[in-house]
C-alpha cells in the first residue's frame, strides 16, 4: 500500500478526502494482519535460506574448537621437522660428519660406467643397499662398431679383407662382371654367368684406387682381371682391373726432427715386415719416437728406444721422432736464422709459404716452402761455407750489398756447390765473387724455429769447456795444393799441402792441431788483426824450440801438435802442412789425393788457460 504525504498550515482544516484514505488504509490493515497464531513460534518453522547451522551439527560435535587446532606458523615448524633425505656420491664412506639422513654411493671402480654401491648409516652403523650393476656382456663398445657411411662417396674408403668380413675372396676369377639385377641390388658375376641373382656385391669389399682399378681384398688369384658394369640392355661397361690383395703397397711417411732415420724406403708390401732405427743427431738425445700405422697408434707394440719394428704392415706408417738438446750442452755455433711464426708478403724479411720466383731474385707464394731473411755471406774476403739444418730441398739466392739480385744456386745449377745433403742438413759454398748476402729456401723438416742456419761454423753443440774447431775446409784463406810464401802470400805449387784458413789468435794463444802434419820445409803465415789481415810475414814451423818473432813452445811429437803464438800484433794465423786422411796416394794433385769434406783437420785454441 502506498501513503500520500501532505504538509498542513496552522488553521488549515483536514478535507474528508484524506481522511477517508487514511481509514482505509486503516481497515486495510487489520484485514491483512496476521493472526497471534500465525506468527512462527520456532526456528524449525522458519526457512533456513541462509544456511545458518542447525542442531543437525549435533552441537558442534563434528567441528574443532579454535584451542584444538594449528596455527599456520605452527604447521610450518611441523613440515621442517620432518627429516629429508640427500644422495651424495664419495671415493669412500665418511668416518666424521656422518648423515642419517643421506645415501652414500661410493665408486666402485668401474667408473666408465658409473657403477656405486650404498649404504645408509642406521642405528650407529652402516647399511648395504645395494650396488648397481649393468651386464653388458656380448654387446660391442661404440668404438668397436664402424660408423657407416655411403662409402662409394668418401674421398678414403675403408678396405677389408675377404676373410675379416666372410665374403666371397677365394674364388679363382676368369671374368668378373657387376651388375644391377632386378631387385635392384648390385652384384658381382663370376666367370661371365649371371644366373639366378649372382653373388651379392656387398660380400665383396674393396675401393677404387687413383687409376680407377677396382681393388679388392682378399687371397685372390694369379693374373689382372677386369670389372664391368653390367646394363640394363645387357651390355657392359669396362670399370678397371681387379687388383689382386697381394699388390696392396702403403706409404712410410718420416717427420723427423734432429735425427735421422736407416730406413728411407718410402712404400712397403701389404703383409711384410718393416724395421728400421731411429738416432739422435750430434748433441741430440731422443725424447719422443711415435709411429701409427693406418691411422692407428701402435707404439707401445713396435717402438723400442729407437728402434723400430711391424711384423705385418697393414696401412700407411707414419714416423714422427723429436730429439732435444742433451741437458747440459750449449750450441757452439751463433744460428743466423730469424724466422717469424707468421705468414707475410714482406719479402725484406723471413717469409713462410713462399719461394724464389724463377731464379730471377723475384718471390713467389708457395704452401710449404720457406725463404729466410739475409744471411752475410761476404765472398770478397773468401769462399765460405753456409750450413743449413732443419730444412730440405735447400736452394740458395745470391745478392749484391744493396741486397739487390745477384745469382741464383740449387742442385741443377753451378753457381754454388752443394758439397753435403743429409736428410735435412745442408752445406754449401759458392765461388761467385759479388755476393754479400744469402737467403735460402727450402722446405721445413719440423718447425720455423727448427732452422739452424750458420757460415763457417759447424753446427754442434757441447758444455762450455769444449773446444771450437777453428778449421773451416774452402774457408776464408783456404789453400789447395799450396803453401804461404816469407811474404805471407798465397803459393798455390805444393800440390800435397793444404794451407788452412785465417784462424784469429792472439799473442800468448797455445794452437793445438790434429790430423795435419805440419810443414817443417815450406811457409804457414802470420797476419796482423786489421780489416785487410796484412801480413806479419810467412815463416817455417821448427819441429820444436821457438822461431822468434813468430811461435815458441813447439811441439810436433804427439797425435796432437802444438805451438805457442809469440808476436804482439798477431792477429790471424794460417797453418801449412800435408793432411793425414789420404784417400789415393798416387794422387798428384791435391783433390786426387783428398776428400776435401772429410780431411777431419782440428786446429783448437787455448787461450790464458780457456779454451775458445
Amino acid at each position: 500500500m502506498s501513503y500520500t504525504s501532505q504538509t498542513f498550515t496552522n488553521g488549515q482544516k483536514l478535507s474528508a478526502d484524506p481522511l477517508n484514505k487514511m481509514n482505509a488504509a486503516l481497515v486495510d490493515h487489520e484485514n491483512n494482519k496476521a493472526g497471534k497464531s500465525e506468527i512462527p513460534t520456532k526456528t524449525s518453522q522458519l526457512t533456513n535460506d541462509s544456511n545458518f547451522i542447525t542442531n543437525a551439527v549435533n552441537d558442534l560435535v563434528n567441528y574443532y574448537k579454535k584451542s584444538e587446532t594449528y596455527t599456520q606458523e605452527e604447521i610450518n615448524q611441523k613440515l621442517s621437522a620432518i627429516p629429508k633425505f640427500s644422495i651424495q656420491v664419495v671415493d669412500s664412506l665418511p668416518t666424521a660428519d656422518i648423515s642419517t639422513t643421506t645415501v652414500y654411493l661410493v665408486k666402485s671402480g668401474e667408473e666408465s660406467q658409473n657403477l656405486y654401491t650404498e649404504y645408509i648409516y642406521v642405528n650407529g652403523s652402516w647399511e648395504y643397499l645395494g650396488k648397481q650393476t649393468v651386464d653388458l656382456t656380448g654387446y660391442a663398445l661404440k668404438a668397436d662398431i664402424p660408423v657407416v657411411y655411403d662409402w662409394a662417396k668418401q674421398p678414403a674408403k675403408p678396405t677389408y679383407t675377404a676373410d675379416e668380413v666372410g665374403a666371397v675372396g677365394k674364388e679363382t676369377f676368369n671374368t668378373a662382371t657387376l651388375g644391377i639385377h632386378t631387385d635392384g641390388l648390385l652384384y658381382i658375376f663370376i666367370n661371365g654367368e649371371p644366373t639366378g641373382n649372382g653373388i651379392e656385391l656387398p660380400k665383396i669389399y674393396g675401393y677404387v684406387d687413383s687409376e680407377n682399378n677396382v681393388v679388392i681384398m682378399g687371397n685372390l688369384a694369379d693374373g689382372t682381371y677386369r670389372f664391368k658394369y653390367e646394363m640394363e640392355d645387357g651390355s657392359t661397361v669396362d670399370i678397371g682391373d681387379l687388383v689382386l690383395d697381394s699388390n696392396v703397397q702403403y706409404s712410410v711417411t718420416n717427420n723427423l726432427t734432429n735425427c735421422t732415420i736407416d730406413n728411407v724406403t718410402p712404400i712397403v708390401n701389404k703383409g711384410q715386415s718393416y724395421s728400421a732405427t731411429v738416432s739422435a743427431d750430434s748433441g741430440y738425445t731422443l725424447s719422443s719416437v711415435v709411429v701409427t700405422m693406418g691411422g692407428m697408434d701402435i707404439s707401445s707394440t713396435a717402438v723400442s728406444g729407437g728402434a723400430i719394428s711391424i711384423a705385418s704392415v697393414t696401412g700407411d706408417i707414419v714416423i714422427t721422432a723429436v730429439a732435444d738438446i742433451e741437458e747440459g750442452l750449449v750450441a757452439l755455433f751463433t744460428n743466423l736464422a730469424e724466422p717469424n711464426t707468421t705468414n707475410t708478403t714482406d719479402w725484406s724479411i723471413w717469409c713462410n709459404d713462399a719461394r724464389f720466383g724463377n731464379s730471377d731474385g723475384g718471390y713467389r707464394q708457395n704452401d710449404g716452402t720457406i725463404v729466410s731473411n739475409y744471411i752475410p755471406y761476404d765472398t770478397s774476403t773468401g769462399t765460405h761455407i753456409l750450413r743449413v739444418k732443419g730444412m730440405t730441398d735447400v736452394k740458395v739466392a745470391m745478392y749484391k750489398s744493396d741486397k739487390s739480385f745477384a745469382t741464383y744456386s740449387s742442385s741443377a745449377n753451378t753457381n754454388g756447390t752443394f758439397t753435403k745433403v743429409d736428410g735435412d742438413y745442408t752445406e754449401w759454398n759458392s765461388p761467385y765473387g759479388t755476393v754479400a748476402y744469402v737467403r735460402v729456401e727450402g722446405v721445413l723438416s719440423g718447425t720455423v724455429n727448427d732452422v739452424i742456419i750458420t757460415v763457417d761454423e759447424e753446427i754442434k753443440y757441447g758444455t762450455p769447456e769444449d773446444p771450437t774447431n777453428f778449421c773451416i775446409p774452402l774457408g776464408d784463406g783456404w789453400i789447395s795444393g799450396g803453401r804461404c810464401s816469407s811474404a805471407g802470400a798465397d803459393r798455390e805449387d805444393s800440390e800435397q799441402y793444404a794451407v788452412t784458413n785465417y784462424i784469429a789468435v792472439q799473442n800468448g794463444d797455445i794452437v793445438y792441431v790434429k790430423n795435419l802434419d805440419i810443414a817443417t820445409t815450406i811457409g804457414s803465415g802470420l797476419y796482423k788483426s786489421d780489416e785487410n789481415k796484412t801480413a806479419i810475414g810467412g815463416f817455417t814451423m821448427p819441429s820444436s824450440g821457438a822461431l822468434s818473432g813468430y811461435v815458441k813452445d813447439v811441439d810436433l811429437s804427439g797425435e796432437w801438435e802444438q805451438f805457442t803464438i809469440d808476436n804482439a800484433n798477431a792477429g790471424y794465423v794460417r797453418i801449412c802442412g800435408i793432411p793425414s786422411n789420404v784417400i789415393n796416394s798416387s794422387g798428384s794433385k791435391f783433390e786426387d789425393k783428398y776428400d776435401i769434406n772429410n780431411l777431419g783437420i782440428i786446429v783448437n785454441i787455448k787461450r790464458n788457460g780457456v779454451w775458445l
